[in-house]
């Protein structure tokens, strides 16, 4: 990241770069370093921010619970007109959720002129912590509705927090995170669960194979398939469509593919 920084040096005033910057650090979770870029570039050079620079950042400081640059964060949104945005004020609304400041979440919401299922889902998941937080006894199905939730929300940092607390888990939980993994295309971490797993169902081996075959690693999808066909004696209709797909991929369509019925 430090030679990424020397190289855009001739090139501060770029929003989509500097935005790809300050999005990099969020992604690396370096969420301090995120904030140090913003400021020097609104401090030293002719930067504009844009809603994609607030959302970004909204990420950041929900995520690092730094709640005073969240506030002043707050306070440049307004100063330069986004608070009206769909998708910066729904990353504001979801900032305050993880500072656990409902009243500032709900308000905010509240003068929203637009909303969306995003929005909505924000302002559940935020007050359903809450609730969860003061329960006083979380049971496996609290603990899985919550993951859902946050994995709905594309929020997989808080969904995986959430898992690695349970001391119980069943196949839903290991489902629910690993479908969470496919489908942002974090296939290899969506791989550590599935490997994890001490029992699976086929719908786990589908999701997993399906992960490999949408994610264009049709060699890995075959491989999977194959190890399930050598380890369950169950109906695999739906795992074919996969791997039909992952074969196509390969340009193999000539390539036979058969289950144990017809082995």
């Amino acid at each position: 990241m430090v030679a990424a920084s020397s190289i855009m040096d001739p090139i501060k005033d770029d929003t989509f770069l500097c935005n790809s910057m300050i999005r990099a650090h969020t992604d690396m979770r370096q969420f301090t370093e995120s904030f140090t870029l913003y400021r020097n570039l609104r401090k030293d050079t002719a930067f504009k921010p844009d809603g994609y620079t607030f959302t970004a950042l909204a990420k950041s400081s929900g995520l690092d619970v730094a709640i005073w640059e969240g506030q002043e964060l707050h306070c440049h949104v307004i100063k330069v007109g986004l608070c009206l945005d769909l998708y910066v004020s729904t990353s504001l609304v979801d900032m305050y959720a993880k500072f656990g400041r409902m009243s500032f979440e709900s308000k905010l919401f509240d003068e929203m002129t637009e909303t969306s299922r995003v929005s909505w889902t924000v302002l559940i998941c935020g007050y359903a912590r809450r609730l969860f937080d003061q329960m006083p006894e979380k049971d496996l199905a609290a603990f899985n509705a919550m993951i859902d939730g946050y994995v709905k929300l594309g929020d997989m940092g808080l969904a995986r927090s959430l898992f690695d607390e349970m001391t119980d888990r069943n196949e839903v939980s290991w489902t629910i995170m690993m479908y969470g993994y496919c489908h942002h295309g974090d296939v290899q971490s969506a791989r550590s669960i599935f490997d994890a797993m001490a029992e699976k169902n086929l719908i786990s081996w589908n999701v997993m194979i399906g992960s490999y075959s949408q994610n264009k690693q049709p060699h890995e999808a075959l491989k999977l398939f194959h190890e399930l066909q050598s380890n369950t004696s169950l109906e695999l209709g739906v795992t074919v469509v996969s791997i039909l797909t992952a074969i196509a991929d390969m340009g193999a369509l000539g390539s036979q593919v058969c289950t144990k019925e017809e082995a």
